[in-house]
């Protein structure tokens, strides 16, 4: 995403993005994009980069195949845990 302010709400649902390993399925890259986990599930099978001011929060569970890049910010928040699985590389802020 690469929009200002642009939002994905998984909600309680799942959502599989395929990529591979050279590249990011996922990459928010804009201040301010986001991604919200309201008890779902992401299967992301190429990575995910989150640009400075970029945002993965919620609670649910985040399975990353790839690495999770970037200076972005991964917080668990809504009164759950936000269990993300494969490798963060540093300067992922985690909170």
């Amino acid at each position: 995403m690469s929009a200002s302010g642009a939002t994905i709400a998984v909600g309680t649902g799942t959502i599989n993005l395929t990529g591979n390993t050279n590249s990011n399925a996922i990459n928010l890259s804009a201040s301010g994009a986001t991604i919200t986990v309201a008890g779902g599930t992401i299967n992301d099978s190429g990575g995910l980069n989150l640009a400075s001011g970029a945002t993965l929060s919620g609670r649910g569970t985040v399975n990353v195949t790839g690495h999770y890049t970037g200076t972005g910010t991964i917080s668990a928040t809504g009164g759950g845990v936000l269990d993300v699985f494969g490798t963060v590389d540093s300067g992922v802020v985690l909170n």
